[in-house]
């Protein structure tokens, strides 16, 4: 099951997870505990909070999100190697091979022009990592792009980019499978792993008993539909640091919105249930002719996009649960207003407070 935990504290999410870890101990003592973290930083702090709640923090194991998704594959699907070919250090040494070969072509103009006075192979090594990490986000971002070009077909729409990207592409999974490397990356292991998954009456070997992810900000929207296709046989707990405790996501279409206002979300303190907007029978004025919330908060509406968008991914998810735990923000300052405003989806209110001052 996955389940995702909304908190305006990153404090409070760390304590549901100690609780969770206390009171649903693992069968197997020896089987390490798994936290998908974005940053060796998030890591030691976690280590240091949970080492203070049991004495000690040993056995954990702290992936970051690209090398878990990759883990998994190798444990579920067969053949596929421990270290992807496709990885940006191994796309940019044969990316330096490659380039020289395919500058000629009408295709690689830019390139070509870009290269020159070139003889200390200095602008062809950066040149090859650039193009190397663009590739390691299109297989993250945009697999589908990858498979076109795979096939040596253009995606309709794209700029210019795409008449030497595309060639350099099947040209760099030709050479993989020349040089007798497996042609097996992310881009096309994703859905093969869900099918996999979701067609499975067991839980395939070698998975872990649950899977924790915190501290994460985003997640790209091909990992939340492998985490999902995860969570039919163990146990997902995402947990997700949201500064406002009412829905804020983009909504796309009268139905989606329609599917919104018949779903709740269960406070963690308390036993209710607590619906996603504020007032749930008036929630369709809170959307504009396109179909686009207005957000009450004009700050969180211009920075806070990239949490808008994955709110939306989340709340999109199926056959997932939802759990509060948003902590009231008493506004006695100027900062505890902006938090306290955000919270309640509220616009900005004046702060009177005695002791007004902004620290540089």
């Amino acid at each position: 099951m996955l389940r995702v935990y909304h908190s305006n504290r990153l404090d409070v999410l760390e304590a549901l997870m100690e609780f969770i870890v206390e009171r649903e101990r693992l069968d197997d003592p020896f089987e390490p505990e798994m936290i998908l973290v974005q940053s060796t930083g998030m890591a030691q702090w976690l280590q240091m909070t949970l080492s203070q709640k049991f004495g000690i923090a040993a056995n954990i194991d702290f992936p970051l999100p690209a090398s878990f998704i990759w883990d998994m594959f190798v444990r579920v699907l067969p053949e596929i190697p421990k270290e992807s070919a496709f990885n940006k250090q191994s796309m940019s040494w044969k990316l330096m091979t490659l380039l020289p070969q395919l500058l000629e072509r009408e295709d690689f103009t830019l390139l070509r022009h870009y290269l020159t006075d070139d003889s200390d192979k200095r602008k062809l090594f950066q040149l090859s990592s650039k193009a190397a990490d663009l590739f390691d986000q299109y297989l993250v971002y945009r697999p589908d792009w990858l498979a076109q070009w795979e096939t040596g077909h253009l995606v309709e729409g794209l700029g210019e980019a795409q008449a030497w990207q595309a060639p350099l592409w099947k040209a760099l999974v030709e050479y993989t499978d020349e040089l007798g490397q497996p042609r097996w990356h992310r881009a096309n292991l994703y859905q093969r792993f869900i099918e996999t998954l979701e067609s499975a009456t067991t839980c395939p070997p070698g998975l872990p008993s649950r899977v924790f992810i915190c501290g994460i900000s985003a997640l790209p929207p091909v990992y939340l539909q492998a985490l999902q296709a995860l969570g039919k046989h163990i146990e997902i707990h995402l947990l997700f640091t949201n500064p406002c405790r009412y829905y804020w996501g983009d909504i796309k279409d009268p139905a989606y919105l329609a599917k919104l206002l018949t779903r709740q979300r269960r406070h963690s303190f308390e036993d209710r249930e607590l619906p996603l907007f504020r007032d749930s029978e008036n929630a369709g004025q809170l959307f504009n002719s396109d179909g686009e919330q207005d957000v009450g908060n004009p700050l969180l509406a211009s920075w806070g996009k990239l949490g808008r968008d994955y709110i939306y991914l989340l709340s999109d998810l199926e056959s997932s649960q939802e759990l509060d735990a948003f902590v009231d923000v008493t506004p006695d300052n100027l900062l505890h207003n902006i938090q306290s405003d955000i919270l309640e989806l509220e616009k900005p209110r004046r702060c009177w407070c005695e002791h007004r001052r902004v620290f540089p």
